[in-house]
């Protein structure tokens, strides 16, 4: 339910009307001014249309890099930490941290990509158990250093080389926004945002499919007046519109492969 940020406005189309008078050559004449002055305009308005696009391209590109984000990068708290090892690469990072994954919890069957969350050339490596109960391993690297987030779940999106991963999920009779960035290679909470029922326990805060009737508004713990608001606040941190989903899980025998540049 998440609100289109971006909102076009369409130029509108310019009418000129012209008053004819005078002989047929004054009015040839005119017709052939006014010919000219209508593709001048035409002209102008379509360079008007480009440069308008253009400055579209370049705020979906760049929309993570709002004020508000750079300010809640920069007072983010650290989400996450580290193994406490020294790699000599990401390469070799990455295969020890699948080892310990499979290793440290036998019960779950993960599947493996590599994505591309900050600005860096370096990929970051997902692990997810595919349990909604365990959630996702986000494991970036950064000089020498392997670091890890783990998910509410196993649901989440993010916006490409833009730095923002929105972890979403259902807890509790409430829906929620869980951002998430690299600073300096560590992952940090850039904010959470919850749109639930004010009782979860209640019967009557439920419809007849079983969601949770909205009724209470949060975003890091202020309260928000509805849902527009919501979104409104959601979309300062995260464009929607850019957004997309790891849809290309990989084995582990795979994943090793990729990391390490084996060709089929």
């Amino acid at each position: 339910m998440k609100k289109r940020l971006l909102s076009f406005i369409l130029l509108g189309t310019v009418c000129f009307s012209f008053v004819a008078c005078g002989q047929k050559s004054k009015k040839a004449d005119s017709d052939k001014a006014e010919e000219t002055a209508t593709e001048a305009s035409s002209d102008d308005e379509a360079e008007k249309v480009e440069e308008d696009a253009d400055a579209v391209v370049e705020v979906i590109e760049g929309y993570s890099h709002t004020p508000e984000y750079d300010e809640a990068l920069a007072n983010a708290d650290v989400y996450g930490g580290t193994d406490g090892k020294t790699y000599d690469d990401y390469k070799s990072a990455y295969t020890a941290a699948i080892a310990d994954v499979e290793a440290n919890s036998p019960q779950y069957s993960f599947t493996y990509s590599l994505i591309y969350v900050n600005e860096d050339d370096i990929p970051e490596l997902v692990c997810n158990s595919n349990d909604e109960t365990f959630g996702v391993y986000l494991i970036s690297y950064h000089e020498g250093s392997l670091n890890y987030a783990l998910t509410s779940g196993t649901e989440f999106t993010y916006i490409e080389k833009e730095n923002i991963v929105d972890n979403t999920g259902v807890v509790l009779g409430a829906y929620y926004d869980n951002l998430l960035a690299i600073r300096d290679g560590q992952w940090v909470l850039l904010g959470y945002g919850e749109k639930g029922t004010s009782d979860p326990w209640a019967e009557d805060s439920f419809d007849e499919n079983g969601d949770p009737i909205v009724d209470t508004w949060t975003w890091d713990d202020d309260y928000l007046k509805n849902d527009a608001d919501y979104n409104a606040t959601l979309e300062l941190y995260y464009a929607s519109d850019a957004a997309k989903s790891v849809d290309n899980y990989v084995s582990k025998d795979e994943i090793l492969k990729q990391i390490n540049g084996e060709q089929e």
